[in-house]
């Protein structure tokens, strides 16, 4: 067990020790860590709205082409979209959130009016591939086609041999 210090950039680091070993020699062994850092960074998009966004809730994203320049998500972060707006294409987030933090997509904003995804003929409304610890709740993803057309809402996808977990959905 180590402790990070505060303020310890996320990053790999080396971590190396030595000790006496027996017969008077010396054991020396080397290590990766990863340090993770937890993110409060909250991400609006409101697909209604006109313009270019930053993701902030005065100016949020309006287009899941912008949210997806945001890059890689990072655990404890969220992703908000407004209640009453329709989000048009995929949303394939990269990142991988923690058990005791994950990435959280959710509707905000008043009222009861449901914050939409729909997919428009792509694959899926929501892709998640290769990715752990995310937690979609109360969003609708609609995604309709044709009998001959192979579509879904959300798709969990893993196809990197890693062993995942931690993917949430509710509604």
């Amino acid at each position: 067990t180590f402790v990070v210090p505060a303020g310890t950039a996320a990053g790999d680091y080396e971590i190396s020790a030595t000790a006496d070993a027996p017969f008077g020699t010396t054991a020396t062994g080397t290590i990766t860590a990863t340090v993770v850092a937890i993110s409060d960074i909250v991400h609006h998009v409101d697909c209604a709205a006109e313009g270019t966004g930053d993701g902030s809730i005065g100016t949020p994203y309006t287009s899941l082409a912008q949210l997806a320049e945001a890059g890689r998500f990072q655990p404890g972060e969220q992703i908000l979209f407004r209640r009453g707006a329709t989000c048009t294409g995929t949303f394939a987030p990269t990142g991988s959130g923690l058990a005791t933090a994950p990435i959280t997509v959710a509707p905000y904003g008043d009222g009861d009016e449901a914050a939409t995804i729909g997919g428009a003929g792509a694959l899926t409304g929501i892709h998640l591939l290769n990715v752990s610890n995310w937690t979609v709740d109360g969003m609708r993803v609609i995604n309709p086609g044709t009998p001959d057309q192979r579509r879904v809402g959300i798709l969990y996808e893993i196809n990197d041999g890693v062993t995942r977990s931690g993917v949430v959905l509710t509604g």
